[in-house]
């Protein structure tokens, strides 16, 4: 089993639900305690109180001089700028200064370096709400913060008036010395442009239609319908060179299939050819009539020799009179596209000095505009910030607030619970329920038992018997059948005798659950038809026999040396097939009585007689008995209690019966909660009622002993 295998589980929203259930309580005292706290602290600490006046900022223009020239920065961002002023200390010493009280009789001159104690970062506050900007300030006096809002507004006003008066003068100051060198490099840029038309000649209007571009294109055209005719004649010429040597090629040629006068040729030459051949079968070839026809060949091959050089050599001719025009096309097309480069090189720059001239103009212009607005706003004294709230006394504090405090004090319970909570649950290595502890040690439960219902647990040990469609029931029922597929024997065969099975039934530690499981699943068998013996092994508290009403009885405890004497100590029930042997008087020594020789006989025996034997052990970790029966048994249930047995007990549980050399454990989750079973992905829809108190011992008093005493 891999150990802290546990960590890496998957967490859901059903994991986290759970986990806020089991842990209710815990949560309630967080938020109670949080709660409590805020109100405590709302009514004991002292109240601030927060005034707040207002100042409106007509931004007409960011600047009078914007863009006035090189050297000249101003900040577009006006709002930005503003507020950074009324946040500075010098603004905030001014306006503290002219609010005359003890409490700053220190502060002589706005030249402090240091912010006052009021205007603390804490304490003041500049908002911009569009052309609005508000200021705020936080004191434990009423008065004070009312006084020191509009003493910090009045102080930023004057502060803005006396920048925009100064600024006003500047800007008409700077305009005046900057304009006649912009009217000079307009006056430059006129003339520059007149100069260049005069030089040129070019007209902008006329340049768009000039015939030259259509010349121009027009020649280009030309002369590449003029390579392309050259190209294909050089190709003919080519091509007939390399067919002089034969006459047939010749005729092929495609100057001679498009000659009339040769195709004439060709077919009379082909005519003559085939007379010849006929009149050579007929007659001897020294014949008058050979002789004619073989000259008449001859001369017709004559002629067409003769029609074919001359069709050579007017390709030839073509081909230089194609040469000859295209050198003279290419000579007028790069003479044209010389003269439109030329063209297009003046349009570019006559287009560059125009825009020169337009921003020239417009430069001049703007700053003759600016600063006839500069001379009267030099003049007239007008304010862009000015008063638009007054701060008024506060009736109310500001802070402490109850409701704040009390989302405050929420958030942090729940902060608080949730990192508890995780911590709690992630070192909580105890099972949970059936998938994840499948996930968290690799291995395959045999199955999974609800908790019982509060109605139920007073006949625990008979559930099966009294409440057959109990919910508890129903898993115990899979149980017996994936034990039973475990074991080889699926439903039984009337009539057919085999070797039965011996399954023990033990835990890791008390109060988990064994005995009752032991009870029921040995019902459940005897239900299906098979023959159970359940036997009570646990010699140090005889849970089984008690219940069973066989608390005094004889039993294993009172084995003797024949095997054969416990046959008679095992006792009937009203089941049919279904038989009990108790454990007995109180043993002086349980162990030497498990290890015996006729015990492990009346066992050998038992398998025989029984299609199962279920034997309910000790606990495995208080004391070795079931480590030392289960040498003797096919199959061994470990049983496990949610949020009870911890992994580190199953594991050593696991390794005592391994190291014994029983058989592999086939672990049962039992007494699984109705939320752990829904967080598992179990949910059947049952409501489960209280927790599961202990299928082991509901009777027993004295199970507070985790150890037996002997």
């Amino acid at each position: 089993m891999p150990k802290n295998a546990h960590r890496a589980e998957t967490i859901d929203y059903r994991l986290v639900k759970n986990a806020l259930f089991s842990h209710k309580l815990l949560c309630f005292a967080y938020v109670f305690f949080f709660m409590v706290g805020a109100v405590a602290y709302t009514f004991i600490a002292r109240p601030t109180y927060r005034a707040q006046a207002s100042v409106l900022i007509e931004n007409k223009s960011a600047s009078i001089v914007g863009q006035a020239g090189e050297g000249v920065s101003v900040s577009r961002d006006v709002t930005q700028a503003q507020q950074s002023l009324a946040n500075s200390p010098p603004i905030l010493n001014r306006a503290a200064a002219q609010v005359r009280t003890t409490e700053w009789e220190e502060v002589k001159s706005a030249e402090i370096a240091d912010p006052l104690i009021p205007y603390e970062e804490d304490r003041v506050s500049a908002i911009v709400q569009g052309q609005l900007l508000v200021l705020r300030v936080l004191n434990q006096d009423p008065e004070k913060s009312a006084q020191l809002a509009n003493a910090w507004a009045a102080a930023f006003v004057d502060e803005m008036n006396r920048r925009e008066s100064a600024g006003a003068v500047y800007a008409s100051e700077f305009l005046s010395d900057n304009l006649p060198a912009k009217q000079d490099e307009w006056l430059k840029a006129v003339d520059a442009l007149h100069q260049f038309q005069k030089e040129t000649r070019f007209d902008p209007k006329e340049a768009e239609k000039h015939p030259l571009n259509q010349h121009y294109a027009y020649l280009g055209q030309q002369l590449k319908e003029t390579q392309v005719r050259h190209a294909r004649i050089q190709a003919e010429s080519e091509s007939w060179k390399a067919a002089q040597s034969d006459m047939n090629r010749m005729f092929q040629h495609s100057r001679a299939r498009h000659d009339h006068s040769v195709k004439a040729l060709e077919t009379m030459v082909l005519e003559q050819m085939k007379s010849v051949g006929e009149l050579r079968q007929k007659y001897l070839p020294d014949s008058l009539k050979v002789k004619q026809a073989q000259q008449m060949l001859t001369d017709l091959e004559t002629r067409a020799k003769t029609t074919l050089l001359a069709i050579g050599s007017q390709l030839q001719v073509d081909l230089e009179a194609v040469g000859i025009e295209m050198e003279k096309l290419t000579a007028m097309y790069d003479q044209a596209k010389a003269e439109s480069e030329k063209l297009k090189s003046n349009a570019a720059e006559y287009h560059r000095l125009a825009v020169r001239l337009e921003m020239t103009r417009q430069q001049y212009e703007t700053y003759t505009q600016r600063q006839s607005n500069a001379n009267v706003e030099k003049k007239v004294n007008y304010s862009y910030a000015k008063f638009w709230e007054r701060a008024l006394v506060p009736k109310k504090p500001y802070r402490p607030s109850l409701p704040i405090n009390l989302v405050i004090g929420a958030l942090l319970s729940i902060l608080l619970s949730a990192t508890t909570i995780y911590y709690l649950e992630s070192a909580d290595d105890r099972v949970r329920d059936l998938d994840r502890f499948q996930k968290q040690t690799g291995r395959t439960a045999l199955g999974s038992i609800p908790v019982v219902e509060k109605r139920f647990v007073k006949n625990l040990y008979h559930l099966a018997k009294s409440s057959p469609r109990a919910v508890p029931v129903e898993h115990m029922r899979t149980i017996r059948a994936s034990l039973s597929v475990a074991m080889g024997t699926r439903a039984p065969v009337p009539g057919k005798s085999a070797s039965g099975a011996l399954v023990l039934v033990t835990s890791a530690g008390e109060a988990d659950g064994k005995s009752v499981l032991s009870s029921n699943l040995a019902y459940l068998l005897a239900q299906a038809g098979q023959k159970v013996l359940l036997i009570d092994m646990d010699l140090y508290k005889a849970t089984l026999s008690r219940e069973f009403g066989f608390a005094k009885a004889p039993g294993i405890s009172d084995l003797g040396d024949d095997p054969a004497s416990l046959d008679a100590l095992i006792q009937p029930t009203d089941t049919p097939g279904f038989l009990f042997l108790p454990a007995g008087g109180h043993a002086e020594n349980p162990g030497s009585i498990i290890e015996s020789t006729p015990f492990n006989q009346f066992l050998a025996q038992a398998r025989v007689s029984y299609d199962f034997v279920v034997l309910d052990a000790s606990p495995v970790l208080l004391v070795a008995d079931a480590s030392v029966i289960a040498q003797s048994c096919d199959a061994v249930l470990l049983v496990i209690r949610s949020r009870k047995t911890r992994l580190a007990q199953v594991e050593r549980a696991e390794e005592v019966l391994l190291n014994a050399k029983a058989p592999q454990p086939m672990f049962i989750v039992n007494g699984i909660s109705g939320n752990d079973m829904e967080a598992g992905g179990y949910g059947y829809g049952y409501g489960y009622g209280a927790s599961y108190g202990s299928f082991d011992s509901v009777k027993d008093k004295s199970r507070k002993s985790a150890v037996p005493q002997l």
